[in-house]
């Protein structure tokens, strides 16, 4: 029997399900063995990907990459093994500080974050056999609304002249709309603020019109699907009656519980949101004209529109994720085991002596190798060497092996048996093997292969 698991470590500190970029979270890859195993590596993937279907055209692209090998070499040129029972290593990763593209299901797509573990081992005439686990993750953009730029108020200022030709100043109709900040969280209420200025004294109930309007666009290679929703829609009176023919307009528009963050990290989805305000600041109006009762209909809207004084201003809204000024990132599920190691580092043990304290990375998941017990009916239970200063590489090159070692991959390359990994003394066979660099792939409309 062979059963590969992964198990994250939870964070008793977070209660949102999900992770933000920048967070670092780890787990344990587990392996049970009922018989010994030979393999030529283990590889844990952390990947990202949009999935788009329009028609019967489907695209999937690639936004995150990321690879940690555990045991093995990624080439699998040389092959290992295992002995029976129980085994475990640790890993982790760090989401790229960057906007990525929140998990979830879309109108015409998904974005799916995936953890995937591979035990590679030598198959039938000359193939490669697999055994894989994957567990998916929850991700969410980091959208701020409380940091900059999100936190920065926001002034838009639109104009019509009220006398057809005419571009002097005295005769402009002038609206600015102000936000106190650019992002919100669905849930919240927008305020919004509009100071008029107009050339003469002026009621309009109602004389503007406020729409919060989300578009969203799907690609999937020729084909495109484009939606436009109108999600919340009002009205207000308009009046400017004082002497120096100015007046004010404030109004509430909230963000429906049900809204999508925004997403502009990926060119084959796009979420965006923005207030549409249509201001009827004309002179006068037509005399057999019906007057709206609050609702923007198309005809009332193409007839404001091309009449002087009638005019729209289109304010982008972000619909963020999260509202924390103190925001830090998560950091390593690690951290305390890696401080312990450095601590204990002028008290090395000695060969044999259990240093589980150090290296004990969950209560149900212990770091465990292959070594022989005394009782059959036990799960081989082996203590790894103690860890460096730093985590070392997962396999040394040949000449930072023991001599005895190397005589034997000597032996055993001459007569084309396979090399046995698991050695007694310094060969580090599980050790903490922690993510590379990120590697971010951007956007893009070219798919391109997942493995080189």
């Amino acid at each position: 029997m062979k059963r590969l698991t992964l198990a994250l470590v939870p964070d008793s500190s977070d209660t949102s399900g999900h992770y933000l970029p920048g967070d670092t979270f780890g787990g344990h890859v587990n392996l049970l063995l009922s018989s010994s195993m030979k393999y030529t590596s283990l590889r844990v993937h952390f990947t990202g990907l949009v999935t788009t279907k329009v028609g019967k055209t489907e695209e999937q692209v690639y936004v995150l990459k990321q690879q940690v090998v555990l045991l093995g070499q990624a080439n699998n040129a040389t092959e290992y093994s295992l002995e029976k029972g129980q085994h475990s290593w640790p890993f982790q990763f760090t989401i790229p500080l960057q906007h990525m593209p929140s998990s979830g299901k879309y109108r015409h797509g998904t974005v799916k974050y995936s953890l995937t573990a591979t035990m590679t081992s030598a198959g039938f005439m000359g193939g490669v056999q697999e055994l894989k686990a994957t567990q998916t993750i929850q991700l969410k953009d980091l959208i701020n609304i409380r940091v900059t730029p999100y936190s920065e108020p926001v002034a838009i200022t639109g104009s019509s002249t009220t006398k057809p030709g005419s571009t002097k100043q005295k005769d402009m109709a002038v609206a600015t709309v102000k936000l106190s900040r650019a992002a919100y969280l669905k849930g919240q209420v927008v305020d919004i603020e509009i100071d008029l200025s107009h050339p003469s004294k002026i009621t309009r109930n109602p004389g503007c019109y406020i729409q919060l309007v989300c578009r969203q666009h799907f690609y999937a290679g020729d084909h495109a699907k484009e939606y436009q929703d109108t999600l919340v829609n009002i009205s207000e009176l308009l009046e400017v009656n004082s002497s120096a023919n100015t007046g004010k307009i404030l109004a509430e528009v909230p963000i429906p519980d049900t809204a999508l963050p925004t997403m502009k990290t990926t060119k084959i989805i796009s979420i965006a949101y923005h207030l549409y305000i249509l201001m009827d600041m004309r002179a006068k109006t037509g005399f057999f004209e019906i007057k709206s009762k609050g609702k923007l209909s198309k005809k009332h809207k193409t007839r404001l529109l091309s009449a002087p004084g009638g005019f729209a201003i289109e304010v982008p809204v972000i619909v963020g994720t999260l509202s924390d000024s103190l925001h830090t990132q998560k950091p390593s599920p690690f951290a305390h085991i890696e401080e312990g190691s450095q601590h204990s580092e002028s008290a090395t043990p000695t060969h044999g002596q259990s240093t589980a304290s150090s290296l004990q990375l969950s209560n149900s998941s212990p770091v465990t190798s292959s070594a022989t017990t005394s009782s059959a009916t036990m799960i081989p239970i082996i203590i790894p060497p103690p860890p460096a200063q730093t985590f070392p590489k997962l396999h040394p090159p040949a000449s930072e092996l023991p001599v005895a070692i190397r005589r034997q991959c000597a032996q055993d390359a001459s007569s084309r048996t396979t090399i046995t990994a698991i050695t007694a003394g310094s060969h580090r066979s599980n050790k903490h093997a922690f993510a590379p660099h990120s590697v971010l792939y951007p956007s893009s409309r070219f798919v391109t292969p997942y493995y080189s």
